[in-house]
C-alpha cells in the first residue's frame, strides 16, 4: 500500500491518507516515520452533557465518573457520576472524577469516532482511574466511521 501511495505522490511533497482511527496502519507503520494525527474531525458540539449521556441506549451495565472541561457552558463541567444499564442511563453530580476530558474530545467519544479508547491512548483523556476508563468504554462504544468530506 505504501508503494502505491509513493507512486501516486511521486511528484508531490505531501500525500494524505484518511482511515478510521482504529485501522491497523498506525500499529504497522508507526516505526517507519509515518505521521499520525487527528484532523478533519467531525464538527459536532455537545451542548448538554447530562442529556447526551442519558440519551444513550447501552447494552451493558456499569458506572464511571467524568469531568468535562467546557469553557462556554459551565453546566457541562460536572464532575458527573454516570450509571448505566440496558434499562437507563443516570447522570448525577459527584465530588471527583476518574476521567477528565475537554468538550471537544467528548463529542467524538460520545459518537464513537475516534473512540474513547483511541482518545485515551493518544492522551486526549486524562485517565485518573483505569478501571473507570474500561467502564466508560462499555457505554461510549466505538463506531468506526470515515468521512471524505472536507469542510
Amino acid at each position: 500500500m505504501l508503494g502505491v501511495l509513493a507512486g501516486i505522490g511521486k511528484n508531490k511533497t505531501k500525500v494524505t491518507w484518511y482511515e478510521p482511527s482504529d485501522s491497523p496502519f498506525r500499529a504497522f507503520y508507526w516505526d517507519r516515520g509515518a505521521s499520525i494525527s487527528l484532523s478533519n474531525t467531525l464538527m459536532y458540539r455537545v451542548i448538554n452533557v447530562k442529556k447526551a449521556l442519558e440519551g444513550l441506549k447501552p447494552v451493558a451495565s456499569g458506572s464511571f465518573s467524568i469531568e468535562i472541561n467546557d469553557e462556554d457552558i459551565p453546566e457541562n463541567r460536572g464532575p458527573w457520576q454516570v450509571t448505566f444499564s440496558p434499562e437507563q442511563v443516570t447522570v448525577e453530580p459527584t465530588a471527583t472524577a476518574g476521567l477528565k476530558m475537554d468538550i471537544r474530545q467528548f463529542a467524538p467519544a460520545l459518537l464513537g469516532e475516534p473512540s474513547l479508547a483511541y482518545l485515551a491512548m493518544n492522551e486526549f483523556v486524562e485517565v485518573r482511574d483505569e478501571n473507570q476508563l474500561r467502564e466508560a468504554e462499555k457505554l461510549l462504544t466505538p463506531s468506526p466511521t470515515i468521512c471524505f468530506e472536507a469542510f
